[in-house]
């Protein structure tokens, strides 16, 4: 009998024990959960938010009179002219574009955050096909609205140009002679977390020329729904070299949701 009631007794701590193991595990997991939104926010914060890149553009302004009828002040219909402005978008006849991820986990509280650093450099060739000598607006968009960038390049034909800052954009004008073609050099140093794609469009495009390098610091990589895999990849010894390339595309993405303009083209992420 006494053996058996150290037996049980023996058991019965087993039990609570479990029981509370399992109680205090519950808690930190639910709590733990419900601080994920603080805790990845306060992790943007300091380190940066997922980024998304979309492609430079060069337009220019052309400015014409449209043609109004209206009713003057004895009835009769009357002919009003009105400047109207548009602005037209010149092609993107070639884009050769890389970037380098370093993945560096950063941890808040009890989770892991998947953050990394990331340098970036594109080349885009544009053309004045306008028939006219243009004052030509090149735009370069900015990956992301909350994120630091440095060591920032802004060239025209290999040459340093003054831009500045508008919007989420960096912005530059130059005069470019009607048939004159011209590349557009831009680059930064940044950091982000979770992901990072390279967008062409929001809607229909149609790429021409398209050459994007990534190299990765880290071997696991995922290619969300709706992006496109690499057109080659070579595993090297701490990550991957990924390449797309593309002559003449045209293509129409959105997500699942049905909303357009939030389709990547290549992402390349690793979970915590």
């Amino acid at each position: 009998m006494s053996t058996a009631k150290r037996v049980s007794a023996i058991f019965a701590i087993f039990v609570f024990t479990t029981i509370a193991w399992m109680i205090l595990g519950a808690t930190i997991f639910q709590r733990t959960n419900e601080q994920d939104v603080s805790l990845r926010s306060r992790v943007s914060t300091s380190w940066g938010t997922p980024q998304s890149q979309s492609p430079a553009s060069a337009s220019y302004t052309r400015t014409y009179q449209e043609a109004h009828s209206v009713l003057d002040g004895r009835g009769k219909i009357q002919t009003k002219l009105d400047s109207v402005s548009k602005e037209v978008f010149l092609p993107l006849d070639s884009t050769n574009a890389k970037v380098s991820l370093q993945l560096e986990h950063r941890q808040k509280g009890l989770l892991w955050y998947s953050t990394y650093k990331v340098i970036f450099s594109g080349e885009y060739s544009f053309q004045n096909n306008s028939g006219q000598d243009q004052e030509v607006v090149f735009s370069f968009p900015l990956p992301a609205e909350q994120a630091m960038y440095d060591d920032i390049v802004f060239m025209l034909d290999g040459a340093p140009v003054g831009f500045h800052p508008e919007g989420n954009a960096a912005k530059a004008t130059r005069h470019l002679a009607a048939g004159k073609s011209v590349v557009l050099k831009v680059g930064y140093a940044s950091q982000g977390m979770q992901n990072w794609n390279y967008r062409f469009s929001n809607e229909i495009a149609q790429v021409r020329d398209f050459h994007l390098s990534m190299t990765t610091n880290f071997k696991d990589i995922d290619f969300p729904d709706n992006t496109l895999s690499a057109s080659e990849k070579r595993e090297t010894s701490d990550g991957w070299q990924l390449d797309w390339s593309y002559k003449n595309l045209l293509f129409r993405l959105s997500d699942r949701h049905g909303h357009a303009g939030k389709a990547s083209t290549r992402s390349a992420r690793r979970p915590h």
